[in-house]
């Protein structure tokens, strides 16, 4: 199975339970960060896991504290073998005052992500237009919106960009994501938990890579699709995206450097 965006990092004591989970299940799994010190656990939690692609990201959320030194990042862009999480969000970020500094760290990012020739795993909540014209104005290897919640009507343009689409656990609660899960074309489909905290948000409680499971069972009944069929066809989805930002599979978590910046 495909886990294209999970916070390895973020589940402290439970996290032998979720690499048991990620390794009897065969779960390939994109490891994203939220911040220079998330990514510094997430590379030290991937380095013996071949299943995890670790991936540094300077979250909306958390952008204010970097934009004035976006050089500082330049170490940990040029040792991650893709970006996330990045983007822009205008719905749990109320301030626009805060704007600014999402603008400037997503764009510090993205030129790297065309100037590297990386994958970029993007936040767009309630900024799904402006994360378009972002992506409009450069040539990427590949693009994974995360948990797209964003209107129907805006999925064509960013189809148009090449990106690839997530569907998550809030398929097994909301009829809107049910419905853009029968909307996105097949060939640019992907899974994901955004584990631990998405389950919780939605449920109060830690969420674990086995959910998954519940996630292909669902999407496949929404597309009147057998779930092998599905699940082979999200693997050669990633497989093939991955390939393009020159990244194999099969070296997931192999050849990390023994310290980080």
């Amino acid at each position: 199975m495909i886990d294209a965006h999970a916070h390895m990092d973020k589940y402290g004591s439970a996290l032998p339970r979720a690499l048991a989970q990620i390794r009897d299940q065969s779960i390939l799994t994109v490891a994203v960060s939220m911040d220079v010190d998330s990514f510094r656990e997430t590379l030290r939690v991937s380095e013996t896991e071949p299943l995890l692609l670790p991936s540094f990201g300077i979250h909306p959320w958390e952008a204010p504290r970097y934009a004035k030194n976006l050089s500082g990042l330049d170490s940990f862009l040029e040792l991650s073998p893709l970006f996330g999480e990045i983007g822009l969000d205008h719905f749990f970020v109320r301030d626009p005052e805060h704007y600014s500094a999402q603008d400037a760290v997503f764009t510090y990012f993205l030129d790297a992500a065309e100037d590297q020739g990386k994958i970029v795993n993007i936040h767009s909540k309630g900024a799904e237009r402006a994360v378009a014209e972002n992506l409009e104005r450069r040539s990427l290897p590949g693009v994974i919106i995360h948990w797209y919640s964003g209107p129907l009507d805006l999925v064509e343009g960013f189809l148009k960009l090449g990106a690839y689409f997530t569907v998550g656990v809030e398929v097994l609660r909301s009829s809107h994501i049910r419905e853009l899960a029968r909307a996105i074309p097949l060939d640019r489909l992907l899974t994901e938990t955004d584990n631990p905290g998405g389950w919780e948000w939605m449920e109060g409680e830690t969420g674990y890579p086995d959910l998954l499971n519940q996630v292909e069972r669902t999407v496949a009944e929404i597309r009147g699709m057998e779930r092998v069929r599905l699940s082979a066809q999200v693997g050669r989805n990633m497989t093939g995206l991955l390939s393009r930002g020159g990244i194999a599979p099969s070296v997931w978590g192999h050849g990390q450097p023994a310290s980080e910046p």
